[in-house]
């Protein structure tokens, strides 16, 4: 929105006193109200001052606003006239702005209540009046003034913020000010902020519009009460952010680095941050914290390089690509200047050697017809590292898949109700997890200890190698080790005593069995053990010489002769256990080639060289007649081939390749539909709520068939998506209405729609029934009743447009971990993809471009919801490119297992990435998109946020929206 022009009509009422001569100076008071809490003066240009105890602070009150360019406008530009009052509470003012030939009315009114005053704010803005795009409209801006708000705090909705501070936004009906001892009490929730700029410390609450974002003229107003201040706020100062960011980023150096990178000076610089910060000398605390800030981000580039070059050396291990000698060459400089805080330098290197990768990336394909990093082809049902599928457990947080740490390893425990167990492989006396350097693929990890043995974990098969080892530590069971079998030995008791060993210089096995009442693991070794010592809870394998050891955690159900029989398949795997796995997806098949691991087999075990199949092939091919083990993954019996390559027929993509972007309906004006058309987007996800609408619903039907139309001229399709207008799902307590008038809302509004988007065959391609319920897992059967009930209004009135079904829980990809297959035809199911919300959600409790910031690929935290923290308690899990796909396992399972197209209906970073971790955000753009390609999955980036605000977040969507070879030939 833009300003061209102000009217303003001012309405003061004051209270049942004489009115004093009208002052000629705008700051001049002309009468004084009394409340409970303090004074409310009145100037000339009827701007509000509120005094409490301590003539020294004050608040000011003026509705201002923002015209073209970031002019601001306030009450001072304006010469009020005053209308005598109706009665003798009450006093009116109305004034004019005028701005180009346009004009804005401005009134308000003041009642004298007693014990408060009341004031009503209504302006009316003609279309000609613009103001500045983006700038929410006016405002009523509460300025401090005084030292005695240095430091202070004050409370907008219900949220604490201490003076001075800026961009902090929330939403509310309060703004609480101690220091005048008053609250503005509003009769409607509006958006809030808090400001420090051009010698301004305020706090604004943006007039409501009362016609919603419908273009047209606006109506805006504000009402509300002045009085003494009853809410609490804490006294004590909310930490400040330089603060934040001391305690939160050590945190990441406290997790093993990338492989190569030395963490020592950025664990310097906070240091010595945290020593000037102490010494209150923030300026030299801020410097060395800004270059930390630089170096976590150039970290994430240099990472990024890594990833892509490892798996291109992966990729030359089958294909025969391009020299990586001299990528190798700038990856090493570029981690030298890293680490020696040359940043530029180190920026400088990963921009050469990311192109390098992107003409490699070219010259594969024009080779092969397929890339060599995974995950940008399509080949929806390959491998996810997703280490839940083979009994490991992840994080609480359904949405952080999690990773399993050499001294970390969580199963589910045997036993009725048992607690879940964490083995740890690493000696008591070894080296703490910093130390290690890790080494990521797509489809394993493999942690390197400084001491020499090294631990791989990889979802390509159950089984965790450790090598270069005299010893193997288990530490943590969940009940204490009470027997030892191996082939040969159908089990020896350690006997009643804590400490015992068992002697195993001439067991000659490949596999032994250990066990305890709730826990059953069996361990694999590449040389002759020597013994098995238990201590506790505890026990130590040794082995005869240097060699490795690979284990499995199995179920305690097993019986003894099922136990052997894995036991020996196992064994032979784990001679020549896959370790990696190169792609090549090509025409309609593809086919998945094995790397392995080359360990000494000292005992002379036969190896058996397996090809796995993938859990999403497995689930969507459940009649294939693969080979099985016992062994249970999330998709059923472990299935494999005896090869090292497997082939399966690629699915033909079930749903067209779209590329998109949500706008509001009411933004959707002529100039950006025609914005929207150069950058070559083909389909638009039409958004509205309740806000956007509020006076008569047939205002937003009669807009919606004005965009399609304009849509359509473009040569666009809408994806129609009412977000909550008319109906709300927005208490988690309550879930779906059950309430008949409520439901039958719903339905109303989705006849309603159908009956205007008919009449747009050629434009409308898809009807998104909700955005996003509160509506929690289990109670997935609530809202496929209603949405079943929504699709046969639908249908009477348009058979054949497909009904997109969002999933529960917000719409988050867990919300389909209990979800099961609606029964009609021609449904999308749909999800929102924002994982980890703290990096694409980053800064939004304390929403300073300079608060902390969440650098990615690298350590993140989980978000704290409940405490409003980005840097929650959770542990830091680790997110890149491989951890993204990972975390929509639940959608990609469902899709899988029930052969059904899915639909991504927001996906960006919308936090405050862009001045410390624009890069970042580019990055995670990509690798989000590229998966949700890579599973034939279109979407819409969401751009209410930043989104396209952010650099290199734009250069990834715009790439994409270039690219119309997926489209019909006739929208091409």
């Amino acid at each position: 929105m833009n300003w061209h022009r102000t009217a303003v009509y001012l309405m003061l009422a004051a209270a049942q006193t004489a009115l004093l001569p009208l002052a000629h100076a705008a700051d001049e008071k002309m009468h004084r109200l009394d409340f409970d809490g303090g004074t409310v003066d009145i100037k000339t240009n009827g701007q509000l001052v509120i005094t409490g105890d301590d003539p020294a602070c004050t608040a000011m009150l003026s509705v201002d606003c923002y015209t073209p360019g970031w002019r601001r406008e306030t009450q001072d530009d304006v010469t009020p006239t005053l209308t005598p009052a109706a009665s003798g509470d009450q006093w009116q003012w109305h004034g004019e702005y005028t701005k180009g030939g346009a004009i804005m009315k401005f009134e308000q009114t003041v009642w004298d209540r007693g014990d408060k005053v009341e004031v009503e704010y209504r302006l009316d803005r003609p279309v000609e009046y613009e103001i500045q795009e983006r700038s929410r409209g006016p405002f009523l801006s509460v300025q401090f003034e005084g030292e005695c708000f240095d430091d202070r705090n004050i409370m907008i909705g219900n949220r604490t913020v201490t003076l001075p501070i800026s961009n902090i936004w929330g939403n509310g009906n309060q703004i609480v000010i101690p220091g005048v001892d008053a609250e503005i009490k509003m009769t409607d929730w509006a958006v809030l902020s808090v400001w420090n700029t051009s010698g301004r410390r305020e706090a604004r609450a943006q007039l409501i519009s009362q016609t919603g974002k419908q273009p047209g003229p606006k109506t805006y107003v504000l009402r509300f009460t002045i009085e003494k201040q009853q809410t609490e706020v804490q006294e004590e100062p909310v930490e400040k952010v330089l603060s934040i960011k001391l305690r939160s980023y050590p945190r990441i150096l406290e997790k093993a680095p990338i492989a190569g990178v030395d963490t020592k000076l950025p664990e310097k610089w906070l240091t010595e941050a945290n020593t000037a910060f102490d010494a209150d000398n923030e300026s030299e605390a801020k410097y060395l914290v800004n270059q930390s800030e630089d170096w976590f981000d150039a970290q994430g580039r240099v990472y990024d390089v890594q990833d892509r070059l490892t798996h291109l050396q992966l990729f030359n291990e089958i294909f025969d690509g391009p020299s990586t000698t001299d990528i190798a060459q700038l990856q090493s400089q570029a981690v030298a200047a890293l680490n020696a805080a040359e940043l530029d330098r180190s920026m400088e290197l990963s921009t050469q050697a990311r192109t390098a990768l992107d003409e490699a990336e070219t010259a594969v394909r024009e080779q092969y017809g397929f890339g060599y990093f995974p995950m940008t082809d399509y080949n929806p049902f390959s491998w996810l590292k997703v280490f839940e599928t083979l009994g490991y457990i992840g994080p609480s947080d359904d949405l952080t898949p999690g990773e399993p740490y050499p001294n970390a390893i969580t199963w589910p425990s045997g036993g009725a109700g048992a607690e879940d167990s964490t083995l740890s492989l690493v000696p008591q006396d070894g080296p703490a997890l910093p130390d290690f350097e890790v080494e990521r693929t797509w489809v394993r990890n493999t942690w390197r200890s400084p001491a020499g043995p090294s631990y791989t974990f990889s979802v390509l098969t159950p089984l965790i190698a450790v090598d270069n080892i005299t010893e193997l530590p288990l530490s943590g069971f969940p009940s204490t080790p009470t027997k030892l079998a191996w082939a040969g030995q159908d089990g020896m008791d350690f006997d009643q005593t804590s400490n015992q060993s068992i002697d195993l210089s001439q067991s000659k096995s490949a596999w032994y069995w250990l066990r305890g009442s709730r826990f059953s693991l069996l361990l694999f070794p590449t040389v002759q053990p020597a013994a098995m010592h238990r201590d506790g809870n505890n026990a130590t394998l040794t082995l005869s010489e240097k060699g490795s050891v690979s284990l499995m955690h199995i179920p305690t159900a097993w019986l003894d002769g099922q136990v052997k029989t894995e036991a020996a398949f196992w064994a032979s795997v784990a001679v020549k256990a896959p370790k990696d796995v190169v792609d090549a997806p090509k025409d309609d098949a593809v086919t998945h080639h094995y790397l392995y691991a080359d360990r000494p087999n000292h005992l002379d075990t036969p190896a058996k060289v397996i090809a796995p199949v993938p859990p999403l092939t497995v689930m969507h091919n459940k009649d294939s007649d693969w080979q099985t083990s016992a062994y249970r993954t999330s998709a059923g019996e472990f299935r494999y081939v005896e090869s090292d390559t497997l082939t399966v027929p690629l699915r033909e993509r079930n749903i067209t390749q779209r590329r998109g972007i949500n706008e509001y309906l009411a933004r959707l004006n002529e100039r950006r539909v025609q914005e929207f058309a150069d950058m070559d987007i083909d389909w638009v996800r039409v958004c509205f709520g309740t806000k956007d609408f509020k006076g008569d619903p047939q205002e937003a039907y009669d807009e919606l068939d004005v965009v399609l139309t304009r849509l359509g001229k473009h040569g666009m399709k809408a994806l129609v998506d009412p977000h909550d207008f008319q109906f709300k799902v927005h208490d988690w307590s309550k879930g779906i209405p059950e309430d008949p008038e409520e439901r039958q809302a719903f339905l109303d509004l989705w006849k309603n729609l159908a009956e205007v988007s008919i009449k747009h065959p050629d434009v409308v391609v898809g009807y998104d029934l909700y955005n996003e319920l509160k509506v929690r897992k289990p109670l997935w059967h609530t809202w496929d009743k209603l949405a079943t009930e929504a699709i046969e209004v639908i249908r009477p009135i348009d058979p054949n447009t497909p009904i997109y079904i969002s999933g529960v829980e917000m719409s988050n990809p867990s919300g389909y971990f209990e979800a099961a297959p609606i029964e009609q035809e021609n449904l999308v199911y749909s999800f929102h993809f924002y994982a980890p919300h703290s990096f694409s959600h980053q800064k939004i409790f304390r929403a300073s471009t300079n608060d902390a910031f969440v650098f990615y690929p690298g350590w993140i935290p989980q978000i704290d919801w409940k405490n409003n923290e980005v840097y929650g308690k959770s542990p830091l899990q680790w997110w890149d490119r491989w951890t993204i796909a990972a975390s929509m396992w639940p959608v990609l399972k469902f899709a899988a297992a029930n052969d059904v197209a899915f639909h991504c209906g927001e996906v960006a970073p919308i936090g405050y990435s862009r001045k410390k971790a624009s890069d970042s955000s580019g990055l995670w753009t990509r690798d989000a998109i590229d998966v949700l390609e890579q599973h034939g999955i279109p979407w819409h980036l969401w751009n209410q946020g930043f989104g396209l605000v952010i650099e290199p977040v734009a250069d990834v969507a715009k790439a994409h929206w270039s690219d119309n070879s997926l489209l019909p030939a006739d929208e091409r």
